[in-house]
């Protein structure tokens, strides 16, 4: 492999390991996104429109708090069960982490919804919403921003980056 081509796999694994390492790291959220091996099966509750759009714009504040860096702003509106999980202080710190590997956000587009009645165990109604994003280290990332209805209103209960990762041979 020549010199460059060492280098450009060097940095993407170092961003990918990074990536990987700071999720794992993400204790505040610890609400399985995905549905259990046991729902697998069973059909992707996408709710209704005006369900999506209630998630939608409390992704979109929780989002806007975030790019802004007000990480303050965007844990006030954190589910009680995350506020059980981790301080304010670690939230923002793991965020900010997460963030400064991946990037500033750019573009972004709604790829999909689920609403759960159940996650890990937990009863309660939980919605999910995964956008794919445009970061300015991560080409194409995966934001999954996990709500929890409390008090008639979604409250984040667990924040994700994930990134695509593409290895070249020259």
């Amino acid at each position: 492999m020549k010199t460059t081509a060492c280098n450009r796999f060097a940095r993407t694994a170092a961003v990918s390991m990074a990536a990987v390492m700071l999720a794992g790291t993400l204790c505040a959220c610890k609400v399985q996104v995905g549905p259990s091996q046991k729902k697998q099966a069973q059909a992707v509750n996408t709710g209704t429109e005006a369900e999506q759009l209630q998630l939608l714009r409390a992704a979109e504040a929780v989002a806007k708090d975030l790019d802004a860096g007000r990480y303050t702003a965007a844990w006030a509106k954190a589910s009680p069960r995350l506020s059980k999980q981790a301080s304010q202080e670690e939230f923002g710190n793991t965020v900010a982490r997460m963030r400064s590997v991946a990037g500033t956000p750019g573009e972004r587009k709604v790829a999909g919804f689920g609403f759960e009645n159940e996650i890990d165990g937990i009863a309660g109604r939980f919605g999910t919403i995964a956008i794919t994003t445009e970061f300015s280290r991560i080409k194409t990332g995966q934001e999954k921003f996990v709500f929890e209805h409390v008090d008639g209103k979604w409250k984040l209960a667990g924040y994700f980056v994930s990134a695509k990762v593409k290895f070249q041979s020259d």
